[in-house]
């Protein structure tokens, strides 16, 4: 699907994790994509996940330009068909607690900038009781995202 190697807990794990959650209806719409692109040029929101990554701000720098190249091959993408297998991988690739609510708020905005169908919803919400996430942190998050 996206040819870049993905880290565990890393910046692209976590918007991996959000495009994927957002093709739980079978496609990623542009406006879907559009609130993607969107986050992945928050600075803020890139800080925010060095800070749990105990990132310089050096290595968030260079990070940005792996999220830009993500950001430019995830726009040109006409068909983003995703299976199970790899909506299960890339949740599997956020292992920090503390950046589980972030990536459910970050899927929630992502996949619910369109609406949110039942099919995204249902995956979103299974991944937040796997990740046993509290809500209050999440809805802090979409807080944070919207303000960014």
């Amino acid at each position: 699907m996206i040819s870049q190697v993905i880290e565990e807990n890393s910046f692209e794990a976590l918007f991996q994790f959000a495009l994927f959650a957002s093709a739980g209806d079978g496609i990623v719409s542009d406006k879907e994509k559009e609130t993607l692109i969107k986050a992945i040029s928050s600075e803020e929101l890139l800080n925010k996940i060095g800070e749990f990554q105990g990132s310089s701000v050096n290595d968030v720098a260079k990070r940005k330009e792996n999220i830009i190249k993500l950001a430019v091959e995830l726009n040109s993408k006409k068909d983003l068909s995703i299976s199970k297998a790899e909506i299960e991988d890339s949740a599997n690739k956020i292992t920090l607690f503390s950046l589980h609510p972030l990536a459910i708020a970050l899927a929630l905005r992502v996949a619910g900038s369109d609406g949110l169908p039942e099919s995204e919803k249902n995956l979103i919400v299974s991944q937040k009781e796997e990740w046993d996430c509290d809500e209050s942190e999440v809805s802090d998050y979409i807080e944070f995202l919207k303000s960014n």
